[in-house]
């Protein structure tokens, strides 16, 4: 047993070093504004995603922008916030003539929010879509290249402009043999386990566990 694990940790040092396949990749950042708790913010309208990938690459995964706002609305409504109807957002983006470059001015976030009657927008970015490589495209049993997401969302409040809070992250499957860390090859899929995976670390930062103080011996003996 003890060797079984040696040579695990063994792998895990060597894969590290030498090879190209992005093992253990993940990182993430989620910071917040000091005044996010003194603003009230009742309701959210996602804006649709940009994609940010050059045009070479979309042409493999065109969906990326689409399923990335989807797969993130879908974790944000599982936290309990609540968000205006993707229908009525895409609506109110037309009557705009709104084209999303990934930046919103002053002018037009008080105009989509008083037109979603929202209290916050959220802006999204991707950066990398990528789905699996094979060595044989008639073999997808043999990856070269695992699913990898990066993407970025920041929360803006309508009224003052201010950033509420933003969150980034960046991972990959990258290994393809299940023994240490397995290889997704669905890219699909796996933006939705990445949506879950900066939610949940977005909510660490605006919902803080709050954690009970312990009793002291009185209260205990009481």
């Amino acid at each position: 047993m003890k060797r079984t694990i040696l040579n695990i940790l063994i792998a895990c040092f060597v894969v590290t070093l030498f090879s190209g396949c992005n093992f253990f990749h993940s990182s993430y950042t989620v910071s917040m504004s000091n005044s996010y708790k003194d603003l009230e913010i009742g309701t959210y309208a996602i804006l649709p995603f940009k994609d940010q990938r050059n045009g070479r690459v979309k042409k493999k995964t065109p969906d990326a922008a689409n399923v990335m706002s989807d797969s993130f609305e879908t974790a944000f409504l599982d936290t309990g916030f609540r968000v205006v109807e993707r229908s009525k957002v895409n609506k109110v983006l037309k009557e705009m003539k709104f084209s999303h470059q990934g930046y919103v001015d002053d002018t037009q976030l008080k105009k989509i929010g008083k037109l979603t009657n929202s209290d916050a927008i959220i802006v999204g970015l991707v950066r990398v879509f990528q789905g699996p490589e094979f060595k044989n495209p008639e073999d997808h049993e043999d990856a070269t290249k695992c699913s990898s997401i990066s993407f970025s969302v920041k929360a803006i409040h309508v009224e003052t402009g201010e950033i509420l809070w933003k969150g980034s992250i960046s991972k990959s499957t990258g290994f393809s043999d299940d023994v240490l860390y397995g290889c997704e090859y669905e890219v699909y899929r796996y933006a939705d386990k990445i949506a879950g995976s900066l939610m949940e670390e977005i909510m660490k930062k605006i919902r803080p566990e709050k954690k009970t103080p312990p009793k002291n011996k009185k209260q205990t003996e009481e």
